[in-house]
């Protein structure tokens, strides 16, 4: 009975054993994995690199992409234009305007028609046909039934083989780098595909038909590197430059036609002027216009161009209806095009100042929709700036670093460090000040498009103390010549201020202390030396009617001087 029990026990423990290695097996046995999975959408490809959440949309046989993919991964300076509803795409000598559904955009204000739409909307969403993309932007594009691959022009990848003589299980595009992974397709020999990474012993890779998915490296072989072509080739700037640096632009300030003369009296050191003829008068975009073609032909005749400055009139409620519009912005285009045209323009200066912080960056739209036009007519675009870290509607409005890559030149106001209402007196521009200022927006621009902006003017600072023992500031604007006067009159001689980099005077009347400090050869000297320290490409003087005979003359040796 004993012998038959320990039997029995045996062989149930043995079935027990059977059993659990049998389990054991099935569950941790890696078996090849023969479930097909189907793929969903087309997938998109940037770079070798899947981009996650996003599909292709296909509409009436054409294929779309997302407005927001395009601005991530593409083209940072595309934007949308909501009064219009339209996309806006800006190019080194193109602007394209693409309305939403329809079959037609504007190409540098001519429109062209196609026979689908550019854009496209769903669910508050923008999309742009990829095969317009691909005929506009200098990237390779390749579309198949499920993947858009998108490379950057002249990028390479590797492309391989699948070889001969392979189990089936060998030749499966899997989900995962796992041979139990689900699979999408089976590969022939003699398929190609890309390789777009590797895990462990398997690939990843994209088939032509866009499968993506993991093969065992062993299934294929001669691998080769192939450089990718875009169909356009990349934009580039038309070349206008005509000024060797460092070259001088003055300010000429003109605040009504009849202020406008018909001569310009030469100047010594000048190469540009830029007279204040154009400001912005409404909400649609109008502008006033206060040139003269006898201005101009004198300038010319005298060697000088002329960038005539357009101004917002430092009106920011004005300026916020009309610069985030498309069509408003490009009649300003309009306009600043015509009256270069009517009077023989060499460029144009755009002079925005008081402006909110939002529309910052539409004015760096205005200027990237300017200037491929404006330089299709000769036209030379430079803006007006701030130092950077200024107050948000004076300063920190300004993008610096992409109206630089936008304009052709910069005129840095390196003035007004103590301004008229300013609650305590001090130079209009310590040299210290504007070294450290124009170091730390070099950071931002590249100085050989910078213009260093000096003042031929000065203030006349008063300190009064009043019977409670305040002391009151107040200030006067002063030309170079009104100065001299000034001191003249009181036979004072100016003394040297080693923490300014200027002469400075001071003079004291009963309860009342007056100071400037003085703008003249020696602050010009000293200035000039600072703007070919850094390499500049030249001044900006504010302004031409602030100016002595003898700043003018400094200014032409200084600048002709190594």
């Amino acid at each position: 009975m004993n012998k038959k029990i320990t039997r029995n026990i045996l062989l149930t423990t043995v079935l027990i054993l059977l059993v659990v290695a049998s389990v054991t097996l099935y569950i941790g046995y890696p078996f090849t994995s023969n479930e097909k999975v189907n793929v969903k959408g087309t997938s998109i490809i940037y770079q070798n690199q899947i981009v996650e959440n996003e599909k292709v949309k296909r509409i009436d046989e054409e294929a779309y992409v997302r407005f927001s993919f395009v601005k991530e991964t593409i083209d940072p300076t595309i934007v949308y234009d909501q009064p219009s509803q339209s996309v806006i795409i800006t190019m080194p000598r193109d602007v394209y305007q693409l309305p939403t559904g329809e079959g037609a955009y504007e190409l540098n204000q001519e429109e062209y028609d196609l026979h689908f739409p550019v854009t496209t909307s769903e669910n508050g969403e923008t999309w742009l046909a990829v095969e317009w993309l691909r005929k506009v932007y200098p990237m390779y594009f390749h579309l198949s039934e499920y993947a858009l691959s998108i490379y950057e022009d002249d990028s390479t990848r590797q492309v391989a083989e699948v070889i001969t003589g392979l189990e089936e299980k060998q030749t499966k595009v899997r989900q995962q780098s796992d041979i139990t992974s689900p699979y999408y397709i089976n590969l022939e020999p003699g398929d190609k595909v890309y390789l777009i990474g590797e895990e462990d012993s398997f690939y990843k890779i994209l088939t032509e038909q866009g499968y993506s998915g993991f093969i065992s490296k062993d299934a294929v072989d001669n691998i080769e590197t192939i450089t990718l072509q875009a169909e356009t080739t990349q934009q580039s700037r038309k070349d206008i430059t005509r000024l060797e640096k460092p070259f001088h632009v003055t300010w000429d300030a003109i605040y009504s036609a009849a202020a406008t003369p018909s001569e310009v009296e030469s100047k010594p050191g000048v190469d540009v002027l830029s007279p204040t003829w154009f400001s912005l008068i409404d909400e649609q975009g109008s502008i006033e216009n206060f040139a003269s073609t006898d201005y101009v032909e004198s300038a010319h005749a005298q060697g000088d161009e002329v960038w005539a400055l357009f101004s917002n009139g430092f009106d920011p409620d004005l300026t916020h209806k009309v610069l985030p519009s498309f069509e408003k912005r490009q009649h300003m285009i309009r306009q600043l095009l015509d009256f270069a045209r009517i009077y023989n323009l060499d460029g144009i200066n755009i002079d925005f100042e008081n402006v909110y912080l939002e529309d910052g960056p539409w004015l760096t739209q205005f200027v990237r929709e300017l200037t491929p036009l404006a330089h299709e007519a000769g036209l030379i675009v430079s803006v007006d700036v701030a130092f950077p870290n200024g107050s948000a509607q004076w300063s920190r409005f300004l993008e610096h670093q992409k109206l630089a890559e936008a304009a052709d030149y910069l005129m840095v106001m390196a003035y007004d460090e103590h301004w008229a209402n300013s609650p305590e007196a001090g130079s209009v521009a310590s040299l210290p000040w504007v070294r450290g200022n124009t170091e730390a927006l070099l950071e931002l621009v590249p100085s050989e498009k910078l213009l260093l902006g000096i003042p031929l003017y000065t203030r006349l600072w008063t300190e009064e103390t009043l019977e409670n023992g305040e002391v009151e500031v107040s200030s006067e604007s002063f030309s170079m010549e009104e100065a001299a006067q000034w001191m003249a009159e009181r036979q004072l001689t100016p003394e040297y201020n080693d923490d300014t980099g200027q002469n400075i005077v001071t003079y004291k009347e009963g309860d009342k202390t007056y100071t400037i400090w003085l703008e003249d050869e020696t602050s010009i000297k000293n200035r000039i030396e600072l703007m070919k320290k850094f390499d500049l490409a030249g001044l900006a003087s504010w302004s031409e009617s602030f100016a002595d005979e003898q700043a003018w003359n400094v200014i032409d040796r200084q600048l002709d001087t190594d």
